[in-house]
């Protein structure tokens, strides 16, 4: 009967993880598999259950960071986010009341200095250090 369970728990468990892949209950299917064979071999049942809590807890807290960040660290980078450290060339300058433009990947983007007081003019090489809405916040690199 234990086997059933077992069963049943790691295939709800694995159907959880496909649905939210959001690393929520995939620590209980290798929790599951060795209670599956726990209960092949007609261990207590009691033991099943020490075995499935403690093994679960003992891998949500020793691998969930490590493999949420590995997990995070190969997921593609939106396209704004790729943008940010770039050396970009104005097109037109930036002044304390009137933003710039450059040109990247095809697209215009609007230009502001971090430094609202610091002119830019065209044709001059600036580090994109962030997005605010839809415009770029650049420093002028210095030569």
């Amino acid at each position: 009967m234990m086997f059933y369970i077992w069963l049943a728990i790691t295939l709800l468990a694995i159907i959880i993880e496909f649905i939210t892949t959001d690393l929520i209950s995939i620590w209980f299917v290798p929790s599951g598999i060795i209670c599956i064979i726990l209960a092949l071999v007609n261990v207590n049942p009691i033991i099943q259950i020490t075995v499935f809590i403690v093994l679960s807890v003992v891998l949500i807290l020793t691998l969930r960071k490590q493999l949420a960040k590995y997990l995070n660290k190969n997921t593609a980078k939106l396209n704004h986010d790729s943008i940010i450290g770039q050396k970009v060339k104005l097109i037109s300058p930036v002044s304390y009341d009137n933003p710039g433009s450059a040109k990247i990947n095809g697209l215009i983007w609007s230009v502001v200095s971090k430094n609202p007081q610091e002119d830019i003019p065209s044709d001059t090489y600036v580090l994109i250090l962030e997005i605010s809405g839809n415009k770029l916040i650049v420093e002028k690199i210095k030569d």
